[in-house]
C-alpha cells in the first residue's frame, strides 16, 4: 500500500513538472519568431537608412538647383551692368568724337551755314553749300539755287521762332563716307548726325538732321542746306 501511494505521488509530481515545463516552453519565443522580428527590425532600419539617403540626395539636388539659380541671377545682373557700362562708354565716345571734331575743316561749312542765317548773310550761306570741282557741275544743274534756298530757310525760321532766333547745335555722330557713297565726285566726305536747337521770342525747338560734309576741288561744303523748321 505504501509503495502504491509512493508510485502515485511520484506520478503526480512528474505530471506537475511536465505541466510546468510545458508552460515555460510556451512562454519562450521560438527561434523562428525571433528571426522574423529581427528581419522586421532590420527591414525598418534599412528603410530608415534609405529614406535618410533619399532625403540627403534631394537636399543636395535642391542645393545644386538653388546654386544654379543664384549663379544665373548673378550672371544676368553682371551682364546688365556690363551692358549699361558699355552703353555709357559708347555714348561718351560719341560725345568725345563730336566735341573733338567741332573745329575740324569739314565742320566749318556747318558753322558758316548757321552763322549766315543768324546774321542774314546770303553770300556766306551760298558759299557754305556751293562745291567746287566735279561736284560743282552737278550742283549747277539744280533748279533750286542756293540763293532761293537761303531766303526760304530764313523766312521759315523767322515765322516759327521770331526775328531774334538763335541757333546752336551738337554733333551726335560722325561717319566717314565710303567711295560708293561719294560716287567718285568728291575726294572725301563725312556724314554728320546733328541735333539743332533754335530759340526765339516765339518759341524754342529742337530737330535732328543728317548733314553731309563734302570735300571737292580743295574746298569743304555742305551737300545740302538742311531745313531747321521741319
Amino acid at each position: 500500500m505504501k509503495k502504491l501511494l509512493s508510485v502515485l505521488l511520484s506520478a503526480v509530481m512528474l505530471a506537475l513538472c511536465l505541466t510546468a515545463c510545458g508552460e515555460s516552453n510556451n512562454n519562450i519565443p521560438s527561434k523562428s519568431a525571433l528571426s522574423e522580428n529581427e528581419q522586421t527590425k532590420d527591414s525598418k532600419v534599412e528603410n530608415n537608412i534609405a529614406d535618410n539617403s533619399s532625403k540627403s540626395v534631394l537636399s543636395e539636388n535642391e542645393q545644386a538647383i538653388d546654386s544654379k539659380v543664384e549663379n544665373s541671377i548673378a550672371d544676368n545682373s553682371s551682364k546688365t551692368v556690363l551692358s549699361e557700362n558699355e552703353q555709357a562708354i559708347d555714348s561718351k565716345a560719341e560725345n568725345n568724337i563730336a566735341d573733338n571734331n567741332t573745329d575740324k575743316e569739314y565742320v566749318k561749312p556747318l558753322n558758316n551755314y548757321i552763322k549766315s542765317l543768324e546774321s542774314r548773310d546770303a553770300e556766306l550761306f551760298v558759299d557754305s553749300v556751293t562745291p567746287k570741282g566735279p561736284l560743282a557741275t552737278v550742283g549747277a544743274l539744280s533748279e533750286n539755287s542756293p540763293k532761293n534756298q537761303y531766303q526760304n530757310r530764313l523766312n521759315k525760321l523767322i515765322n516759327k521762332y521770331g526775328d531774334d532766333f538763335d541757333i546752336s547745335y551738337e554733333i551726335i555722330n560722325i561717319t566717314e563716307m565710303t567711295s560708293n557713297e561719294t560716287l567718285g565726285l568728291v575726294d572725301k566726305g563725312y556724314t554728320l548726325k546733328v541735333n539743332f536747337t533754335v530759340s526765339g521770342s516765339k518759341e524754342k525747338g529742337s530737330i535732328t538732321k543728317t548733314v553731309k560734309a563734302l570735300y571737292s576741288g580743295g574746298k569743304w561744303c555742305l551737300g545740302s542746306a538742311p531745313s531747321l523748321t521741319a
